[in-house]
């Protein structure tokens, strides 16, 4: 969130969200930096947004997810889960 001059939350994020192959990006970033095998990772996603970043753990799980998501995983044949 960003902050106004007087220290107040303005309810405006200080940063664009991270989506897409941003967030994919971010996550290899991130595991590259903490030592995480994203190989040996579980993600959970439920918007087609998430399928660049699913693509990198070696399982992904599509949650109650989007008509596009739905479509990418079973393609890939990752498991889906309906909640």
């Amino acid at each position: 969130m960003d902050v106004t001059s007087d220290g107040v939350l303005s309810g405006y994020l200080a940063t664009p969200p991270l989506v897409d192959e941003a967030r994919a990006n971010w996550l290899r970033k991130y595991a590259s930096g903490v030592g995480a095998d994203l190989a040996k990772s579980t993600g959970y996603g439920d918007s087609f947004a998430d399928a660049a970043w699913l693509e990198l753990v070696g399982e992904p799980i599509a949650v109650t997810p989007d008509l596009g998501l739905y479509g990418h995983a079973l393609k890939k044949r990752w498991k889906v889960l309906e909640w």
